[in-house]
């Protein structure tokens, strides 16, 4: 997360006034992503050698005048179409944050038992008092036992970090 791109997306948040309107701007976000990767559709828009006014009429066509093209506009006017991944998540961040929730990654060898998540999601959302995104995500690597990460933060509960542990106490 660079600190400009935490700017824009900021900017962006505090345009949008409503909830909805928030969510649909995020949608928009992860949307042009979609597009904007394609090979093509990347060069053109990153194109030093392409006038701006040209990139601002392809984005003119494509989406609906409004809070969103403009704000595409200002990317295209400073050159910063290709931070959009990285507004994107600023964006994503600022907008969990608005509406108290929180995305969590536990990993784990094989996929948990439904019922179990349910249990933890639980019991984080008690502890961080916020509502949580959990997602399930496979590590093979990951002997027995779950690493959780949150906000940038990692909660390793995993056989491999105890093992480590371990090792490193015997060798000391």
């Amino acid at each position: 997360m660079s600190n400009l791109s935490f700017e824009y997306a900021k900017a962006l948040f505090e345009l949008s006034e409503k909830t909805l309107d928030k969510k649909d701007i995020f949608e928009l976000l992860k949307s042009s992503l979609d597009i904007f990767s394609d090979d093509e559709i990347s060069e053109f828009l990153s194109s030093p050698t392409i006038p701006k006014d040209d990139k601002k009429k392809v984005i003119g066509k494509s989406f609906s005048k409004g809070l969103y093209r403009d704000f595409l506009y200002v990317l295209i006017d400073n050159s910063r179409i290709l931070d959009l991944k990285d507004i994107k998540d600023d964006y994503e961040s600022l907008l969990l944050d608005y509406l108290n929730k929180m995305n969590v990654l536990v990993y784990s060898k094989e996929r948990l038992d439904d019922s179990y998540l349910s249990k933890l999601k639980e019991e984080l959302e008690k502890k961080f008092n916020k509502e949580l995104v959990l997602v399930n995500k496979i590590d093979e690597s990951i002997k027995a036992g779950i690493r959780i990460e949150y906000e940038s933060k990692v909660l390793d509960l995993s056989v491999n970090t105890r093992l480590e542990k371990l090792k490193k106490e015997l060798k000391g």
